[in-house]
């Protein structure tokens, strides 16, 4: 029998991943079986099982290529960014463009969230992916102090906790009013709100 090459491995368990994150999208983690993804993915049932074992695992999977895309995305905009209070900023809009250009995120996000209060498996996998997300935040508040063109005097986890906050709160409302929402006007007003507190008065 001939082997079966790592890239043919790795694109079937990209098949099975692809067709978990649609069905979830649409119907949640907790109401999608398993039967649902195998019928989705065009797998047998025998090829699905030799990559995922449950239905967690499964959801796992989703939620670590979830924090690798965001993540990725977030570092290269970070390094394309000079020090500074439009760092954060640039995150920002970069989870703007992200959600606006892969529509799958922006639902899979708040299944999560809903998810993570359900089930303790899934809280501990989202609360390395927020924790990640926050400690991203706080790079950037303290690199922007380190700068100078954001207070010393400010703690840089809360201002990272608010950072992280406006973007979840960019997602709600762009998943609730859909076109309502204007995310240039948005980000500009992020920009203002950031400046407040941009310098220590002399």
């Amino acid at each position: 029998m001939p082997k079966v090459s790592d890239a043919h491995l790795e694109g079937r368990k990209d098949q099975i991943l692809d067709a978990a994150a649609e069905r979830f999208a649409e119907g949640g983690f907790h109401a999608t079986s398993m039967a649902d993804i195998i019928g989705a993915s065009g797998l047998s049932a025998g090829s699905m099982y030799r990559y995922f074992k449950s239905k967690d695992e499964l959801i796992g999977a989703i939620i670590d290529r979830l924090m690798e895309t965001v993540m990725g995305e977030l570092t290269r905009s970070s390094e394309a960014a000079s020090p500074g209070t439009e760092a954060i900023v640039l995150s920002v809009q970069t989870v703007q463009q992200i959600l606006s250009s892969q529509p799958l995120i922006a639902k899979l996000l708040p299944q999560l969230w809903t998810e993570a209060v359900r089930d303790e498996a899934i809280r501990l996998r989202a609360q390395t992916f927020y924790r990640t997300l926050l400690a991203h935040f706080t790079r950037n508040v303290c690199a922007a102090q380190a700068s100078g063109s954001l207070s010393a005097e400010l703690d840089a986890e809360g201002v990272a906790q608010v950072g992280l906050a406006l973007v979840q709160g960019f997602m709600v409302q762009r998943l609730m009013l859909q076109g309502d929402i204007n995310p240039e006007s948005y980000l500009q007003t992020v920009r203002q709100l950031i400046g407040t507190g941009s310098r220590t008065p002399s």
